[in-house]
């Protein structure tokens, strides 16, 4: 998993997502600000289980892992734990979170298993479904975007939440597991492997783009005005409304091809 901070310093974090037999522990890479060293493997303390997200909140990075674990990282080889606010129970996640600030931050993961954290205080948000959440994005209108399988998404905050319409509900893309949630151009951005689509005024529709970037669906990150697609099939990103590529792994291919012909 990778994920970057500005906070103590402007850092790109990478830490192994399962842990490494026989230590058990995960092993964390850093660069960015002067030379790039192997960080203090992450291990006990807040972390339970497999390394989910990693996501910057305030300039912090933050992430969140299995059996409800969940902490922030303040300088070289030290995190601050919080998951001692977080009770362990079996087949819960975390499996994502997301925040409008640093005093207030969604979690979730498991069946239905959703929580608000304050930076003191968590405490578990009630949600009409048992689904197993996998993504959650706190959007720019105010709202909190949860997605999971059984081809259904939610949006609300607090105690009020609704489900978000699909335009096409034979084509419904969540029975599928939406793996990422972005808000970006005033609107949520929705991706897994198979598909790009948005969410605008509670509805979920394919995304309006070119075929060389659906092609690259599966992931999706925001930052300094930029959207960044990446997939199997190669990675592209959207900048003041236009699309560009980084790589494409079909164009590769054609040009290796070629050049062996010649």
């Amino acid at each position: 998993m990778i994920g970057a901070s500005q906070k103590p310093a402007g850092h790109i974090v990478c830490a192994e997502r399962v842990a490494t037999f026989p230590s058990m522990a995960h092993k964390c890479n850093v660069s960015g600000s002067g030379p790039a060293y192997d960080d203090k493997p992450l291990e006990g303390g807040f972390v339970r289980g497999a390394i989910g997200h990693m996501k910057m909140i305030d300039g912090w990075l933050y992430t969140c892992t299995g059996n409800r674990g969940f902490g922030k990282r303040l300088g070289k080889g030290e995190w601050q734990s919080f998951s001692e606010h977080f009770p362990i129970a079996d087949n819960c996640g975390f499996n994502d979170f997301d925040a409008f600030n640093e005093q207030d931050i969604y979690l979730t993961g498991g069946k239905g298993d959703v929580w608000h954290f304050d930076g003191k205080k968590a405490h578990q948000i009630p949600i009409p479904t048992n689904i197993d959440f996998t993504a959650v994005c706190c959007g720019g209108d105010g709202e909190v975007y949860l997605s999971g399988g059984r081809g259904k998404i939610f949006r609300g905050r607090g105690d009020r939440w609704e489900r978000v319409e699909n335009e096409e509900p034979d084509k419904d893309p969540s029975t599928l597991r939406l793996q990422d949630l972005v808000w970006y151009e005033d609107k949520v951005w929705a991706t897994n492997d198979y598909g790009l689509w948005v969410i605008e005024n509670n509805i979920i529709k394919e995304a309006d783009v070119p075929g060389w970037v659906e092609e690259c669906a599966g992931d999706l990150s925001v930052g300094d005005g930029v959207l960044l697609l990446s997939g199997i099939s190669g990675a592209v990103f959207r900048e003041n409304g236009e699309w560009h590529k980084i790589l494409l792994f079909k164009e590769m291919e054609e040009l290796l091809a070629a050049e062996k012909g010649r």
